[in-house]
């Protein structure tokens, strides 16, 4: 049935899209903005231009026109950010997101905490439905004193979207390597309350890698949630939200010997959040927030057994936590604005694994207190504090400073200093693998950006960092342990431009990374090869009326290595999506999704030289249809 449905599908969307230019057109389906709104930098609304932060933003409608499955998809096109994917279901818990050349990255959603005790970025941003995005926004650079502990690298702010009319959309689509995804969206509005539910259900199967080498796996993904808004009046409401995914998967384990591997990823979240706007200058948020994440997998057959025995796996990882976050902002007089903040957050972890079971509870607690204060039309200086009381790792205040200066309406330019504090993660305090005490990593960063607009059309950025920092917790490969590093090392910087002309956009993205790490007399430089030292992003859009397409080319380079501990069958590559739009009616659209067009062997983990490459699929690609009324 799916192979049929597969076929009847790419027939239809080829001969729309073949006779694409004989329609009318309406309305355009792509979108470029020069002056996205931000609030992830400063907390409180600005364009990105005068953020004074190094922020990227991905927006509804490059999500829907790029069909990401998923926020990490999204965010591989950000310069800055790096990806690293094990290519299989079940190892989004290894999965990581690196900003800056760290993973210490925090994950938030409407400015609230998700990345919680023992649930990493990679899983936290996956929680979310890409289609309940409005945008997302990626600070890079230390945000310890805006954010809490492990915003070492940055910050990525998942915006939802607010209701504003009513609206049904149902979406259809397959793909090769057993990939279909069905989705229903709903949203409305009566007066002032406001609501969305939404439900999708999303396969795989095995796949090929770029040489036609089989991998296998299985997965059964389903999503869904709700959310109701009552808005009492401008700028004071109630939201009651709630998301919940459990995904059924299975994959064979090449390397290590544990066989068939079966698993369950669940995940539940509700969430209370109140605005309340006291008057044209003070406004209050408040929100709570319950959240519940399971995942475990076992090995079910044809594991083997070694010199230590059985290399059967038994893994369970059971998060329940909830969350509390207030913030105060108010504007006093006409330069300042003054936030203050508190949180607080209670995680119970049920661990177990290898023989090791583990019950802990983490509490942390924040102050947090900021003010920014515009010194004349040109400058302005941000200056925050922020208290953490950690429940293992003790308290610790990180203060950050910003100035900006905003030379003419096409330069603006800012340096700033933020130190961080991190408190080492669960499974490293507690783990099978950490045999003494580890201490908390504490550090600095220094910034230096600058933002030109050549025209309303053009413009450039250029960012640059520095970071140091001591007793960072790093894995001994000799030791077989956690332990702390006697100092790390980073800097780096990012070049971007972007270019609209008419009916096409380009974007143009260079970083470059370099990070070291000292430990006992022995250095690892970019996290022993997996982080590449230079990447490039490309985006090419072209929209006209109905149509748009997008072509996206990233390249990874310089993937240096460790010979005997960490090999890479390529230390460099470089990956093209394509992804095509078109609505040849009111209300319809077909599209077609091609990763990988050039059908590149590459892996981003390895298992080398002792095992091999966890390969990512090959060529795939998804074509659909969706319908809204």
């Amino acid at each position: 049935m799916m192979k049929k449905s597969a076929i009847l599908l790419t027939l239809l969307t080829s001969s729309v899209f073949a006779s694409s230019f004989a329609f009318a057109a309406e309305e355009n389906v792509a979108s470029f903005d020069l002056d996205q709104i931000v609030v992830t930098s400063t907390l409180k609304p600005v364009t990105v231009f005068d953020a004074h932060a190094n922020v990227n933003v991905v927006t509804a409608t490059e999500i829907e026109n790029k069909h990401y499955t998923q926020v990490t998809d999204a965010l591989r096109q950000v310069p800055g950010v790096v990806i690293t994917d094990y290519g299989r279901v079940g190892y989004e818990g290894s999965n990581t997101i690196r900003i800056n050349g760290t993973e210490k990255t925090v994950v938030l959603v409407d400015g609230v905490r998700v990345n919680t005790t023992n649930i990493n970025a990679f899983l936290a941003a996956n929680l979310i439905p890409v289609e309940n995005i409005e945008r997302i926004e990626v600070m890079k650079g230390a945000g310890s004193a805006l954010y809490g502990a492990d915003a070492k690298g940055g910050v990525i702010n998942i915006i939802t979207k607010k209701v504003q009319d009513k609206r049904t959309t149902l979406s259809l689509a397959v793909g090769n390597f057993g990939e279909e995804e069905y989705k229903i969206y709903h949203q409305g509005r009566d007066k002032k309350i406001s609501y969305r539910v939404n439900a999708k259900k999303h396969n795989l199967g095995d796949f090929d890698d770029g040489d036609g080498n089989k991998v296998e796996r299985s997965l059964r993904g389903e999503t869904y949630g709700f959310q109701i808004r009552d808005e009492f009046s401008e700028g004071t409401d109630l939201t009651l939200s709630f998301d919940k995914s459990s995904n059924d998967f299975t994959y064979r384990d090449s390397f290590y010997g544990s066989g068939v591997v079966d698993g369950k990823n669940k995940s539940e979240q509700w969430t209370i959040s109140s605005n309340q706007k006291f008057n044209e200058n003070t406004t209050n948020n408040i929100t709570f927030k319950r959240t519940k994440y399971d995942f475990s997998y076992k090995s079910v057959k044809d594991w083997t057994t070694s010199m230590w025995g059985s290399n059967a796996v038994d893994y369970e990882n059971e998060v329940t936590g909830w969350s509390f976050r207030d913030q105060f902002t108010t504007k006093i007089g006409d330069k300042n604005t003054f936030v203050a903040g508190l949180e607080y957050n209670n995680d119970k972890v049920n661990y177990s694994t290898s023989g090791t079971v583990l019950n802990k509870k983490v509490i942390t607690k924040a102050l947090l207190l900021q003010d920014t204060f515009q010194i004349t039309d040109k400058w302005d200086l941000t200056a925050g504090v922020r208290f953490d009381d950690h429940s293992i790792a003790g308290n610790s205040t990180t203060p950050r400073y910003n100035l900006g200066y905003k030379a003419d309406e096409n330069n603006s330019m800012y340096v700033s200093y933020s130190r961080f504090f991190i408190a080492p993660g669960y499974y490293e305090y507690f783990g099978p693998y950490t045999y003494s005490k580890l201490n908390p990593e504490k550090g600095y960063t220094w910034e230096f950006g600058w933002n030109h607009k050549f025209d309303k059309d053009t413009e450039t950025a250029i960012h640059l960092f520095k970071r140091k920092s001591h007793d960072a917790v790093a894995y001994d490969y000799n030791a077989w342990a956690y332990t702390n590093c006697e100092k790390e090392e980073a800097q780096g910087f990012d070049v971007q431009f972007n270019k609209r002309i008419k009916d096409l956009t380009f974007k143009l993205g260079y970083t470059y990374t370099q990070t070291e790490q000292e430990s006992n007399g022995s250095k690892s430089y970019n996290v022993r090869g997996y982080l590449p030292k230079h990447t490039v992003n490309i985006g090419v859009g072209y929209a006209v009326e109905k149509f748009a397409a997008d072509l996206d080319v990233r390249g990874a380079l310089n993937r240096k290595g460790v010979a005997g501990s960490a090999e890479f069958e390529d230390d460099n590559y470089w990956l093209v999506n394509l992804s095509l739009n078109y609505k040849p009616i009111k209300n319809t659209k077909v599209f077609l999704k091609v990763n990988n067009l050039l059908d590149k062997n590459y892996s981003e983990y390895t298992a080398a030289p002792y095992y091999g490459y966890y390969n990512m699929p090959g060529r795939n690609f998804l074509v659909g249809m969706e319908y809204s009324f």
